[in-house]
């Protein structure tokens, strides 16, 4: 008797739904009668409609969700390449990206109305300009669908990271969830990659290719592993200003271990190199060194290089130790500029950008077109047994020089700017904030970035989202503080953090 009464109310309900949607079943019936037949011809691509809609819905009604899943969604994105059309695209991190930028110039046209205190903030015009320039160099530049291609990544990344995430983190708890919707796959990523290594008895040359599919190589691996040491650190040793529960404050410090052990055996030098920096910059922080000081010891330091350059270059060629497994020989291998192969493709790959400099100051070859015009640059005694014609070794190997020789001088000046006022700024907020919740996510952003920025000297990665998405977000985050909560007193913060749920509109 019982079974027909549970059955007969459900059965109506359904009957009731259908009739009331009649018109949204029958495109579901026509969707799936689709399907099927497409899935028996080999064609997937249908399956994919369910997860476009559901994040279409999220982008419009629940931004911060959007936002979270792109943090989320981004260190464990895959590249996926389109021979035919000659693409390739981050699955599933570039379309959401994409459609979140399309969305929110959209109704920005139609509401207007975003904050006037983030657009007059000098980092907004700082990378306004940056844009406005790649976009210049991309119409004059040699490969201009290419180029086109580059600034629509980089409008999407700064539009979705910086400009979006200005908004998202007005609620003060979003700044903590981002960190922790990056480090949980990230930590994924981390295992994976240390169990693949453990397998191959952690074998220095393997550690290359040990983070694939989800990182293309080491070096963008272990950069991005040190871009949240700071936060992980800082979560672990002070979870009431962070409003922690306690298993996250555990598995902070346990993914701060793991971060770092990552890092070590990632063998990637150039991230090294930045984590001694980040260490420097954090005695300047916590000494309170001013940055005019910084700036005149920096400037002492770059001439008595340039006095003492040859007899010091000189004595880095002395130094034959080549990368290895051990990791003493590894370190030491770091000042090799003779033998050690990667240290000279990276010299012959900067060379390259110089003379294609030397040739276009002024507007350069064309973002993005380094890979593709450098060969001809190449000389004969500076190739390496590495070096290759055909570009599938990368780019110019450094945030610096690479857009030196894609945009000329303003597109480098552009990048140094946004360097210096990055860590001018994360230390103005740090030394004058009113608030511990300030000073400590100023003291966070401003080491990440020193990790990240001595990095980009011998690297690039900006061009990825990987580096992009957490670089952007974290300019967010600095924005944010200067313009709110850095002017709040304790009392104040506290109140932020008790109206801050997890929750925000799409309101401009």
């Amino acid at each position: 008797m019982t079974k027909p009464f549970i059955i007969k109310p459900a059965l109506n309900s359904v009957l009731l739904t259908i009739k009331q949607n009649k018109y949204a079943f029958i495109v579901l019936i026509l969707l799936t009668g689709l399907n099927s037949y497409l899935f028996s011809y080999g064609i997937y691509w249908l399956n994919i409609l369910p997860f476009v809609f559901l994040v279409t819905w999220a982008i419009i009604y629940r931004t911060d969700i959007a936002f979270l899943f792109v943090a989320f969604s981004t260190p464990i994105s895959v590249i996926e390449y389109f021979k035919d059309f000659g693409l390739s695209i981050n699955l599933p991190s570039e379309p959401v990206l994409m459609l979140m930028m399309c969305l929110f110039y959209f109704k920005l046209l139609l509401d207007g109305g975003y904050d006037k205190s983030i657009l007059k903030h000098p980092f907004t015009k700082i990378i306004f300009f940056n844009l406005a320039w790649v976009l210049v160099t991309a119409c004059t530049s040699e490969m201009f669908l290419g180029s086109i291609k580059f600034f629509l990544s980089r409008l999407w990344f700064v539009t979705v990271a910086y400009l979006i995430g200005t908004t998202i983190f007005r609620k003060i708890s979003y700044i903590k969830w981002f960190v922790i919707a990056s480090v949980i796959p990230l930590s994924y990523v981390v295992i994976y990659t240390l169990y693949r290594e453990y397998l191959n008895d952690w074998y220095q040359n393997y550690a290359n290719y040990a983070s694939n599919p989800y990182f293309t190589g080491h070096g963008v691996y272990a950069a991005i592993l040190s871009l949240f040491l700071p936060f992980l650190f800082l979560f672990a040793m002070f979870p009431k200003t962070f409003h922690l529960p306690r298993w996250l404050v555990i598995l902070s410090g346990f993914l701060f271990l793991l971060f770092t052990f990552g890092i070590i055996m990632s063998y990637a030098r150039a991230a090294w190199i930045g984590i001694v920096a980040a260490l420097g910059f954090m005695a300047i922080l916590l000494l309170k060194i001013r940055p005019w000081m910084i700036g005149w010891g920096s400037l002492v330091i770059v001439i008595i290089a340039l006095l003492t350059w040859n007899t010091f270059y000189d004595k880095l060629k002395e130094n034959k130790k080549v990368s290895d497994s051990d990791l003493s020989q590894h370190i030491a291998s770091i000042s090799n500029v003779s033998t050690d192969a990667s240290n000279t493709e990276r010299i012959n790959r900067w060379n390259c950008a110089f003379r294609m400099f030397n040739q276009r100051p002024v507007f350069g070859w064309g973002p993005g077109t380094y890979m593709f015009q450098y060969a001809p640059f190449q000389r004969a005694n500076e190739k390496t047994i590495i070096s290759t014609n055909t570009g599938s070794l990368g780019n110019a190997h450094s945030e610096y020089i690479g857009p030196l020789a894609e945009s000329g001088v303003l597109g480098s000046i552009s990048i140094l700017i946004i360097v210096l006022y990055s860590l001018y700024k994360s230390m103005m907020l740090y030394y004058y904030s009113k608030n511990r919740f300030s000073r400590l996510v100023a003291f966070a952003v401003g080491i990440a970035f020193v990790t990240y920025y001595v990095h980009g000297i011998m690297n690039n990665y900006l061009d990825t989202d990987k580096a992009s998405v957490p670089l952007w977000a974290f300019t967010a985050i600095l924005v944010i503080i200067d313009i709110k909560f850095g002017k709040m007193d304790e009392s104040q913060i506290e109140e932020a953090w008790q109206a801050g749920g997890m929750k925000i509109s799409w309101k401009l």
